[in-house]
């Protein structure tokens, strides 16, 4: 039986779209093991798959929910810290001396895990980069998906610029100056001794930098990104999802013929500042409209010192996919998890973005006719009412997200995850060697932003 090693960061939204694809690999004779912190241990061993500890002295039992505590500037910095522990557990030896033991013939890191990818090239152990958010680093005819910008929209010179404040705000330049505790000089003396060239170092990209050869999964159908060309060690592997088999989802006060709306910030709803914001609206326009029942997912602390119209039904934690199912309309921050059950159940969705890569999401809402967005100024209620009445009575948005659903569940028909995974163990899909990246431009490029 062949091993694969999943690398996952402690968060649930990078372990979820990755469930469906590990089973499929276990129906075809594939172990996986989950190496993660220990907070996820109970979620992956619930779903039936092997976990071994990551970073178990930093990062004990608890530690994690003593982090969804912090504000956001000191969750940045936990963050920071992770990426010094990371580099640290990569650098000394202690993560290739775990991979080896755990003897994979395939490792699969989430993008926020980047040291990985150097220990498997220096191991010369087949990798693939998971990804789950569309592409974060530079593609020239593309906005950022930080960018409201929809394809066509811009000039070159305009979109230039857009990736140009995509930097200026999320690259910080974490990993070369003021937040990087590590040396540059050490940083490429581990990447040559990995036997990867500088040049494959990609730093336009969010939070961190990425291997440029590696294969890549994004955890998506590629019918819901922009248009572009398909690049050979690339792969989008469908929706992630399975069939849901519960029962029809209701709530005692739940009124048959009212349109339901459901609305939902994901799972850090807390620390979206706006989020407060968009469910006063959300309550306002309940209390305008009585007609309308809405199931709102938020956290205690968001919904303190809230008034609650009776039409409301409100829950700290929702099944989402059940209620998505029975929903007219999903009121959503946009994350592209949500973004892919919204779309499995066929609901239109009003997009309200409030951090990294949901700008992108919402923009891809509106150029598929998904739904709507409401970017830019706090919305007004009337202007909020207005959103929701166009969602609810003009059926393009319906019949839209109708066709991204039969194009979502043909996806899930098809094997794309489980051949691609194949094709990279076997050697079809071969990452491109430092010569495809040893022209001068490229290396200037690359010492530029590093600031060498």
């Amino acid at each position: 039986m062949r091993t694969i090693v999943w690398h996952v960061p402690p968060e649930y939204g990078h372990f979820a779209p990755t469930i469906l694809l590990a089973n499929q690999l276990a129906a075809q004779g594939f172990r996986s093991i989950y190496l993660s912190e220990r907070d996820m241990q109970g979620h992956i061993e619930k779903a039936g798959f092997s976990y071994a500890p990551y970073l178990p002295d930093v990062y004990p039992k608890g530690a994690l929910q003593a982090r969804d505590q912090l504000s956001a500037d000191d969750t940045w910095e936990w963050w920071l810290g992770r990426d010094l522990a990371m580099w640290q557990e990569a650098s000394s030896g202690r993560l290739e001396a775990v991979f080896s033991s755990l003897k994979p013939d395939l490792i699969m890191s989430s993008s926020p895990n980047p040291d990985t990818s150097l220990v498997a090239h220096k191991m010369k152990i087949p990798f693939i980069r998971v990804s789950c958010s569309f592409p974060l680093y530079y593609e020239p005819d593309m906005p950022p998906m930080w960018s409201d910008a929809l394809p066509g929209e811009l000039s070159r010179r305009e979109l230039e610029r857009e990736w140009m404040c995509h930097e200026a705000l999320f690259f910080r330049r974490p990993w070369i100056d003021r937040d990087n505790p590590i040396k540059r000089s050490d940083f490429y003396r581990f990447v040559e001794a990995c036997g990867v060239h500088a040049a494959q170092i990609n730093y336009r990209s969010a939070y961190n930098y990425h291997v440029e050869s590696d294969p890549e999964i994004i955890t998506c159908s590629k019918a819901l990104d922009f248009p572009k060309a398909d690049i050979p060690n690339r792969a989008y592997v469908g929706p992630c999802l399975p069939e849901l088999d519960a029962a029809p989802w209701t709530y005692p006060a739940r009124r048959p013929d009212a349109p339901l709306i459901y609305c939902a910030f994901g799972s850090k709803a807390s620390s979206y500042p706006g989020a407060k914001h968009v469910i006063g609206r959300l309550l306002e326009t309940a209390s305008a409209r009585p007609e309308l029942d809405i199931v709102l997912a938020a956290p205690d602390d968001v919904l303190a010192g809230l008034q609650i119209p009776s039409t409301v039904h409100t829950l700290a934690w929702a099944p989402q996919r059940e209620i998505l199912r029975e929903a007219d309309l999903f009121i959503t921050h946009a994350g592209l998890s949500s973004c892919r059950e919204s779309i499995w159940e066929g609901v239109p969705m009003l997009a309200v973005p409030q951090a990294h890569d949901q700008r992108g999401d919402s923009a891809r809402i509106v150029y598929h006719g998904l739904g709507e967005r409401l970017i830019g100024p706090r919305p007004s209620t009337a202007s909020f009412m207005a959103a929701i009445d166009r969602l609810l009575t003009d059926r393009k948005y319906l019949e839209a997200a109708d066709r991204m659903r039969a194009l979502f569940r043909a996806d899930a028909k098809e094997a794309i995850g489980v051949r691609f995974v194949t094709d990279v163990m076997e050697g079809r899909i071969k990452p491109e060697t430092f010569a495809d990246y040893e022209n001068v431009s490229s290396l200037l490029f690359r010492n530029m932003v590093a600031g060498e």
